[in-house]
């Protein structure tokens, strides 16, 4: 089942209410940590801009470096850990990082001499109906014991009825961490991939984003500071600043 929402806020609590009454699994993670589980959870957003989870109070500042993090496609945890510290756990060598998503899909490159998003691009520029138009992050060198495997698994463009949509595939995702810091990256894919389109299809709009995570969790330490959301939320003052927060965080790195 797809859940449409056009604003991220709105599928944001939604997903938290479930969790927090009707989750699918409840199970304890290899670390010790309870969570609640929800398993192959899909929903779309039908606005995109409408990108930010600020019904959670995300930090705009920790955003705006992870950002710059993946758009310089740097492979050292120095560079994001003065930005958290969370990341010193994702190192398996307290040196390197080999999940920077941006590394991955903008600047590596394969024995064909393609970027991941370069490939996708000149698939829809060949053909703007192709099914083709995948930039694949989780690959077979991932397949390790790690604290350092991708929680994404691919990416997916397609052009209908002259819309840009995405599709982004992830095998695990933590709603309090992990989904409101995501989300916006993947967008700005997505407005990168319209805006590099626009020379080949100059009426080229911004359809959907879709989102599925295979896993979809959240950890019991969380689930106070959710319950807060989910009884609290006024969606009428939360939406009420998402193009500023949009064109501030995002448009100019496009």
């Amino acid at each position: 089942m797809i859940r449409d929402y056009s604003h991220f806020n709105r599928a944001y609590v939604e997903i938290l209410r479930q969790l927090l009454t009707d989750p699918d699994h409840q199970c304890v993670s290899r670390k010790g940590d309870g969570l609640n589980e929800l398993i192959d959870y899909s929903f779309r957003l039908s606005c995109p801009k409408n990108c930010f989870a600020t019904c959670r109070d995300m930090s705009m500042k920790y955003l705006e470096g992870e950002l710059d993090f993946y758009l310089s496609g740097s492979p050292f945890l120095a560079d994001i850990e003065k930005h958290s510290k969370f990341w010193r756990g994702v190192s398996d060598d307290d040196r390197t990082i080999n999940s920077n998503y941006g590394k991955l899909l903008l600047h590596d490159r394969n024995v064909n001499n393609w970027t991941q998003f370069e490939y996708a691009k000149s698939t829809l520029v060949r053909n703007s109906d192709s099914k083709k138009s995948v930039m694949v992050i989780y690959g077979p060198d991932h397949g390790r014991y790690s604290n350092d495997n991708p929680c994404t698994m691919y990416l997916q463009y397609f052009i209908r009825d002259n819309k840009l949509s995405l599709y982004v595939k992830m095998r695990s995702s933590d709603v309090w961490f992990g989904l409101p810091y995501d989300v916006p990256f993947f967008i700005l894919l997505l407005y990168k991939m319209q805006k590099e389109l626009l020379e080949f299809y100059p009426n080229l709009e911004i359809g959907t984003y879709n989102h599925q995570s295979g896993s979809l969790h959240l950890y019991d330490r969380n689930m106070e500071r959710a319950n807060e959301i989910v009884t609290t939320q006024n969606f009428q003052e939360l939406a009420k600043c998402q193009d500023d927060i949009f064109i501030i965080q995002l448009a100019w790195r496009i």
